[in-house]
C-alpha cells in the first residue's frame, strides 16, 4: 500500500472509532473524551442522587443517598466524592456514611470529600450525606440545592443535582368576631 493511501486508512479507521465512540459513550464524548486507541478501555464511573423526600421544612434533615458505579471493563482508582453543605443547611455527622472530612455541624459552602477508594469494573456502591435545613433560613429560597461530584485521581468523572422544596407554608387560623358593639 502506499504511504499517502495507508495515511488515508488510519485517518479513515481512527475518524470510525471516534463515531463508534461517540455512539457508545455519549456522556464522555459530550465532555470532550475521545478514545486514544480502539485497544483502550474507557471505564464510565455514573453517579446519581435522591433525597428521598417530597419536600422539607426548616430544621429537618435530608439525607442525600448517593449511588456510584462503574458501568464497563476497567478500575477507577482513588474514587472521591465531593459535596459541598448547601445554602440554607449545616452538615450533620450522625446518619452520613463514615469518613466523610467535614465536621458536624460544618455551615453552608464547606466542601466535604469521602474516599471511596478503587472501584472495580461493573461493581459500585452507595453513600449517604445528611443536612440539616437551617430554621430559621438564612437566605430566602424555594428549595435546598446541593450537587456532588465524584472524580477518580483528581478528575472529575459525573456530577448529581438534588433541589428539595422547602415547605415554608405558615397556618394562620382567623376567629371572625360579628360585632363589639352590640
Amino acid at each position: 500500500m502506499h504511504r499517502s493511501s495507508l495515511r488515508l486508512a488510519i485517518i479513515a479507521a481512527a475518524g470510525l472509532c471516534l463515531v463508534v465512540f461517540s455512539m457508545l459513550f455519549p456522556r464522555l464524548a459530550a465532555r470532550g473524551y475521545a478514545a486514544a486507541s480502539p485497544a483502550e478501555t474507557v471505564p464510565l464511573l455514573e453517579l446519581s442522587k435522591d433525597d428521598g423526600v417530597a419536600s422539607v421544612q426548616p430544621g429537618e434533615l435530608i439525607t442525600y443517598t448517593l449511588r456510584y458505579t462503574n458501568t464497563i471493563n476497567g478500575a477507577w482508582p482513588s474514587v472521591v466524592l465531593t459535596e459541598t453543605v448547601p445554602i440554607n443547611a449545616h452538615f450533620v455527622i450522625t446518619g452520613s456514611s463514615g469518613g466523610w472530612s467535614c465536621a458536624d455541624g460544618d455551615p453552608a459552602g464547606t466542601t466535604c470529600t469521602l474516599t471511596v477508594g478503587a472501584v472495580t469494573p461493573f461493581a459500585g456502591g452507595t453513600k449517604t450525606f445528611v443536612v440539616q435545613v437551617l430554621d430559621p433560613l438564612t437566605v430566602a429560597t424555594s428549595n435546598v440545592q446541593n450537587t456532588v461530584i465524584v472524580g477518580s485521581n483528581g478528575t472529575y468523572v459525573d456530577a448529581a443535582t438534588t433541589q428539595t422544596p422547602l415547605d415554608t407554608d405558615i397556618d394562620f387560623n382567623f376567629t371572625k368576631i360579628d360585632s363589639l358593639f352590640d
